[in-house]
């Protein structure tokens, strides 16, 4: 938070006291919340206010704030981040992870190699956990990151599903994206261009064959062909 946000800061903060039935706290308490909570981005601090009145029967303290902030990082629990990381395990796959899930899984994937399953996925929910209350101790927000597949309607799919739940921005995700594969109409105008023939519905190939001859001519500076259908009507 700046100086700027003090002033709605001071006023949510009073306001969800006074629902539990707390006094105002005094300036060198008010201070303190301040001085805590001040690292953390505004939008989050203020939401934390507004989970703690929903969810919770007593009053907070600055700690009960820090805990809910730290768990709107948007980090997944060991275990969801165990499931999203084993993915790795299949090249074909892309894996959209964060920086504490990739160096968990190098610890882990090992041990996986080595055939213990079960002791690959303890020693990565361990390292995870450990990272992962490290990077909160320390204020570092949560970095995802996309490990690409070989599979490209996998990738299409991984690469999406990250954008639509915030992952990843759209940009960056749009940049790793395959290309996409041209329809029949597209691909048979490319083959013709190059001089392979496309089997095309004779009115297809007609259109076809007539925009290529337009791109040809206005390369060449020349007037473009006339339609058979017009050709027919003069």
């Amino acid at each position: 938070m700046n100086t700027s946000d003090a002033h709605a800061f001071e006023t949510e903060l009073l306001g969800l006291l006074e629902l539990y039935g707390k006094p105002a706290p005094t300036d060198a308490a008010l201070a303190l919340w301040w001085r805590t909570l001040e690292p953390f981005p505004w939008s989050v601090v203020s939401r934390a206010l507004s989970l703690h009145a929903a969810e919770c029967q007593f009053a907070p303290t600055p700690a009960d704030l820090v805990g809910r902030i730290r768990a709107l990082d948007g980090r997944p629990a060991p275990e969801e981040a165990w499931s999203i990381a084993v993915e790795a395990t299949d090249e074909a796959a892309t894996v959209v992870w964060t920086g504490e899930m990739a160096e968990a899984w190098g610890v882990a994937q090992p041990i996986l190699e080595a055939g213990d399953k079960v002791g690959a996925r303890q020693a990565f929910v361990a390292t995870y956990a450990r990272l992962v209350a490290d990077a909160r101790r320390t204020l570092v927000p949560a970095a995802w990151r996309a490990s690409l597949g070989h599979d490209p309607e996998r990738r299409t799919e991984a690469l999406t599903r990250a954008v639509e739940q915030g992952r990843l921005p759209h940009q960056h995700a749009a940049a790793l994206l395959p290309p996409p594969k041209p329809n029949g109409e597209i691909a048979a105008v490319a083959g013709l261009l190059a001089g392979n023939v496309h089997r095309l519905p004779d009115l297809q190939a007609r259109n076809a064959r007539r925009f290529v001859a337009t791109v040809r001519a206005a390369l060449a500076g020349q007037e473009p062909p006339r339609s058979e259908e017009a050709s027919e009507s003069a």
